[in-house]
């Protein structure tokens, strides 16, 4: 997703009160647009990425992190924890569990 900002909020107080967040955004002053790496991409294609990507998690991961395996961000391989999806949820990044 592309966001543009469009005006910037001036004086925004922080949970203590206090002014140290004069350059805070806020989130409804964005304009959200959905981009592919496609240029041919289509509304209904673009509506069915979100499912594609949840088929692709069910299939779970391998301990190397390619797709279909037993493994999953809430069930990780003994010793390491999810860390990031690949694009498009086609693999899985772990890291070292502490």
């Amino acid at each position: 997703m592309e966001c543009t900002k469009k005006e910037k909020v001036a004086n925004v107080k922080g949970g203590d009160g206090d002014n140290d967040n004069k350059d805070a955004i806020a989130a409804d002053l964005f304009d959200v647009k959905y981009m592919s790496n496609r240029c041919d991409v289509t509304e209904d294609e673009i509506a069915h990425f979100g499912e594609e990507n949840a088929n692709r998690r069910a299939k779970g991961y391998a301990k190397d992190g390619s797709l279909g395996g037993p493994f999953s961000k809430k069930n990780p391989p003994p010793g390491l924890k999810f860390k990031a999806y690949n694009k498009g949820c086609t693999g899985i990044v772990w890291e070292t569990a502490h």
